[in-house]
């Protein structure tokens, strides 16, 4: 007797090893090359079975493979049937508790599930193994500063599965995009991916040129140049599976990168040329450190010299200048201090212009001056 095994190499086979047209009791072959009995374990829409000798699906099993795997069957129903967990796992907490059974059902039909249908018990010492030899393979390669993927002789293998993403926390449309359809986005297992059409369930995604082996968490753009992108790298509690490597710095809209503050080399403070200076009153007369920007003029070639008032708007927050601007009449050829506040920069930026400030200090909520 012969029993057709028919194995097929994805869920959707290209080949049509079964035709389905009408309900039918028989399974009819056109291969001449096989007399033999077939045995029907179900009704099967079929008018027939082709089997392709040359280039086939169809796994014919011999007589003695037939019967090896019906004694290891049988072997396995006998070793289910005698499990030490068969009665335990019948009973409800409520008997488990008054018989003294910890509450270990799920590690009981593991046990039953990982069972060797061979020798009728699991094998962990086979696992522990292959875990110890995984982790003495990862410890080397961090004594040796290396991680998952940096170079080609460590690359990734791809294990699936291949249709769904991995845990994301960086996502940005690509300003540059008039049809808002390229968005980036970072892995946090690994790569910056980038597609052209997200609105097409058919577009994939493909990884932009950084190392795939970096932990993505952030990216953002120059609000004053748009084809200028920063990426931050890394992510706590990884357990050196997959790394951070510093700031990237991407100057042609994403196309290429290249790491600029932090990471494993890189500079990890950032120290400002900038001065800021108070003359008087002497109890706070020194140098202070700021950060230019040009974001709300044109950078600073000399130095401005002029009068501190702080910004008054009567609504708490008072010096945050998020409302109309009370004491806007005192800000003519004056510095403007404002608090950082939670409003736009621009917008209290703009009202100082307007009263006639001709320099605007931003100031911390709980630090000291960092802005000019």
């Amino acid at each position: 007797m012969v029993l057709l095994g028919i194995s097929c190499t994805d869920k959707i086979s290209k080949k049509e090893i079964v035709k389905s047209n009408k309900m039918s009791d028989v399974i009819k072959t056109n291969s001449s090359s096989i007399n033999s009995n077939l045995i029907i374990i179900s009704k099967i829409k079929s008018d027939e079975v082709k089997i392709n000798h040359k280039n086939s699906d169809v796994t014919i099993l011999s007589n003695a493979e037939l019967a090896r795997i019906e004694i290891l069957r049988k072997k396995h129903q006998a070793f289910l049937n005698n499990s030490p967990f068969k009665k335990v796992l019948a009973l409800t907490k409520k008997e488990r508790k008054a018989i003294g059974i910890p509450p270990n059902k799920f590690y009981e039909q593991e046990w039953e599930l990982s069972m060797n249908p061979e020798t009728g018990r699991p094998h962990p010492e086979n696992l522990d193994a292959i875990r110890n030899q995984i982790i003495t393979q990862r410890q080397q390669l961090l004594e040796l500063g290396r991680t998952p993927g940096d170079r080609t002789d460590n690359n990734w293998v791809e294990r699936g599965p291949n249709n769904v993403g991995g845990r994301v926390r960086a996502v940005m449309f690509d300003p540059n995009d008039p049809t808002f359809k390229t968005v980036f986005a970072g892995g946090v297992s690994g790569g910056l991916w980038k597609n052209t059409d997200i609105t097409s369930a058919s577009s994939t995604w493909t990884r932009v040129n950084i190392p795939e082996n970096l932990s993505v968490s952030a990216i953002t753009v120059d609000p004053n140049n748009t084809n200028i992108f920063y990426l931050g790298t890394g992510e706590s509690y990884v357990g050196g599976d997959v790394n951070g490597d510093g700031v990237w710095k991407s100057i042609n809209g994403g196309t290429t990168w290249t790491k600029v503050f932090g990471g494993i080399t890189g500079p990890t403070t950032f120290q400002t040329a900038a001065n800021l200076t108070i003359n008087s009153p002497s109890g706070i007369a020194g140098n202070y450190e700021c950060i230019p920007t040009t974001a709300f003029g044109t950078p600073v070639s000399t130095p401005i010299t002029a009068n501190i008032v702080l910004v008054i708007d009567n609504i708490a927050p008072t010096n945050d200048g998020c409302e109309t601007i009370a004491n806007a009449s005192a800000f003519n050829g004056k510095i403007a201090l404002i608090r950082r506040g939670t409003c736009d920069f621009d917008i209290k930026v703009k009202s100082a212009e307007i009263a006639g400030a001709i320099g605007v200090i931003m100031m911390n909520n709980d630090r000291h001056i960092t802005g000019m």
